[in-house]
């Protein structure tokens, strides 16, 4: 069977967030799951609105798509820079760290530069 999937199709329990995302998982698989991602997500937020701002970023980033909506402009930039400096960074063969570029990018422009 697919590493990181439970017998009956779904993310196993010893899955971590860490691990790439459904490894060697076929791609329609993989497509399914993303718009399974998708929709998860986007009812959580329309039914409870209310902890909507307790929902990572992240996730929404990673599911794409409708999720998308529930980000402004700003957050959107953020994660569209830093896709394209981890692109750069595999494109270089250097270390990306995300969490780390998240912060840099996060930070005011006059602190950046200290």
């Amino acid at each position: 069977m697919w590493e990181g999937l439970a017998p009956d199709g779904g993310v196993s329990a010893n899955t971590c967030m860490t691990d790439p995302p459904l490894s060697g998982a076929s791609p329609s698989h993989t497509t399914e799951s993303q718009y399974l991602g998708q929709d998860m997500m986007s009812q959580v937020i329309l039914r409870y609105p209310q902890i909507a701002h307790l929902v990572p970023r992240d996730l929404l980033w990673f599911f794409g798509g409708d999720c998308l909506h529930f980000m402004p402009d700003e957050e959107l930039d953020l994660y569209q820079a830093l896709e394209e400096r981890r692109f750069e960074a595999e494109q270089n063969d250097e270390p990306f760290d995300w969490n780390q570029e998240k912060q840099l990018l996060a930070m005011p422009q006059d602190q950046s530069k200290h």
